[in-house]
Order: structure tokens, then C-alpha cells, then sequence
């Protein structure tokens, strides 16, 4: 106990390796950079449930709408995840078909269709 080290989170350096620490900083504008840069450098690397954490996160503290600050008893990981999936639901609706099906593969695709509805797609490309 000789020596304290206190991390100053306000006060690290802005670097993708930081990001995830300073997204718990006490000023709101380094928190606000530290999402950025999250979500510009880190985003693809982290897991759906850490999309979710973050997302959760970001909706209570920047939202307008985010609703009022949940009692700390139910400040809980999966409280933060359920917020961040029902944002991500949201945020979904006002995709257009196009942006929705974007990035999925064909056999990811075809694992969700109707057998009859994959026959039709194919005869439909045959007859272009």
C-alpha cells in the first residue's frame, strides 16, 4: 500500500487501446470520443454481446430519450445489453431491405428461406 496508482480516465491518451476505459470517463465529451474511436477502430473485433454492452451504454448516457438513470441494483450488464438490443432493433426498422440484407452470405440467407422461395430465386437467375 506504499504507493496508489490512480488511472485519470479523463486524462489518457486517445488511442483505440484506451477507448473501451475512457468510455467510463467522468466528462462527457471523453466519452463521447472514446464511442468514436470505439466504434471506428474497435467496432468489428468485438463480439455481438459486446456491441450490445456498448450500445446500451451509449443510448443511457447520450439519448435524449435514453429514459431516466435505472437504480443502481439494476445497473447490470444484461440491463445495459437488453438496452443496446432494443436500440439495435430500432435502429433495423429504418433500414431499407437492401441495407438489411447487406453483408450476408448466400448459404446464411438460405438457411432462413423457404426451400420453394430459394427454387424461385434460382429460376429467376437462370432466366435473366
Amino acid at each position: 500500500f506504499r504507493w496508489v496508482k490512480v488511472l485519470m480516465l479523463n486524462d489518457l491518451a486517445d488511442t483505440p487501446h484506451n477507448a473501451i476505459f475512457k468510455c467510463f470517463a467522468s466528462q462527457m465529451q471523453e466519452r463521447a470520443k472514446a464511442f468514436q474511436l470505439m466504434q471506428t477502430e474497435l467496432w468489428p473485433h468485438f463480439s455481438i454481446e459486446l456491441k450490445e454492452l456498448f450500445i446500451g451504454l451509449h443510448k443511457q448516457w447520450f439519448s435524449t430519450q435514453g429514459g431516466p438513470m435505472p437504480e443502481p441494483e439494476e445497473m447490470t450488464v444484461d440491463y445495459y445489453r437488453q438496452l443496446g438490443r432494443d436500440s439495435m432493433r430500432e435502429m433495423v426498422k429504418h433500414l431499407s431491405v437492401e441495407e438489411r440484407l447487406e453483408g450476408l452470405r448466400p448459404e446464411e440467407l438460405a438457411k432462413h428461406l423457404p426451400p420453394e422461395f430459394i427454387e424461385a430465386l434460382i429460376q429467376h437467375q437462370k432466366n435473366k
